[in-house]
């Protein structure tokens, strides 16, 4: 019996979270890009593949999920701050602070 697509994304997040946290960032990557395949409109999905391309360096690819986590969920300070560490990377400290302040005030 297939899982139900919950319990799909549930399970390919705590892979996710598995591979990530061993260093295995294009592991996670994919898993997380599975995942989105599956909900295309979690924000925490893009959220992660997110920080996984950043780990990878893939500052473009960061970015935009980083973004797709804020549109998809405006208010939710952790897109937001995510939008910060991609812009810090890119050696824009002026974009990244104001996203970080952004995400504190949404806390």
């Amino acid at each position: 019996m297939e899982p139900s697509p919950e319990d799909a994304i549930k399970l390919l997040k705590e892979k996710g979270k598995e591979a990530f946290e061993t260093g295995n960032f294009l592991k996670a990557l994919n898993l997380y890009t599975e995942a989105i395949s599956i909900e295309s409109e979690s924000e925490s999905l893009y959220a992660n593949r997110s920080f996984c391309n950043l780990k990878l360096g893939k500052l473009d690819e960061a970015m935009s999920d980083a973004l797709k986590a804020v549109a998809l969920q405006p208010t939710w300070s952790k897109g937001h701050y995510r939008v910060g560490e991609v812009f810090w990377a890119m050696k824009n400290p002026e974009e990244a602070i104001a996203y970080y302040q952004q995400a504190l005030e949404l806390v």
